[in-house]
């Protein structure tokens, strides 16, 4: 059903929170994958790839920041935007972690659907965009600083 789609991981520890951020994405071209708790979205994030990843903020046990700093820390996640979701987000308490990557972006509690939608599909389309340049780039590179590396020049006639 989902398997082509571009996947979005939605972390939050409130069973009914997470339940409508699933109505909210109800026609969007999208695969939800949802979450629990911090370690949860982190297992997820190792097996799969996400386009975005909405991460509540504030969770008992391993909070936002902990699981940003964590996704950040490791290479094959550290390139997947995170939008952070508090119902008291304010950029004093962005700034009082300065020693925590900032998330991509952040949105309100209570959550404005359209605006909801609207953040979740530019990221979808960044992905669609320039998530395979990017991976494409990445092999590109693994694949070229293998071996050893050579040049041959030729002449105007053709001669090495």
């Amino acid at each position: 059903m989902y398997s082509n789609q571009l996947r979005v991981l939605l972390v939050d520890d409130n069973e009914l929170n997470l339940f409508q951020l699933m109505e909210m994405l109800d026609g969007v071209e999208v695969s939800p994958i949802i979450a629990q708790t911090g370690s949860e979205a982190l297992e997820f994030a190792s097996r799969h790839e996400f386009a975005v990843i909405i991460l509540e903020m504030n969770m008992p046990g391993m909070d936002g920041y902990q699981v940003l700093n964590k996704l950040a820390a490791d290479p094959n996640t550290s390139e997947t935007p995170v939008i952070f979701m508090s119902p008291n987000l304010a950029q004093a308490e962005l700034n009082s972690h300065s020693t925590v990557l900032a998330p991509v972006d952040s949105i309100h509690k209570p959550i404005n659907k359209k605006l909801f939608v609207e953040k979740v599909q530019k990221y979808l389309s960044l992905e669609s965009q320039y998530g395979f340049l990017s991976r494409h780039y990445q092999e590109n590179l693994r694949s070229n600083n293998q071996g050893p590396e050579g040049m041959i020049a030729l002449d105007g006639q053709g001669c090495i």
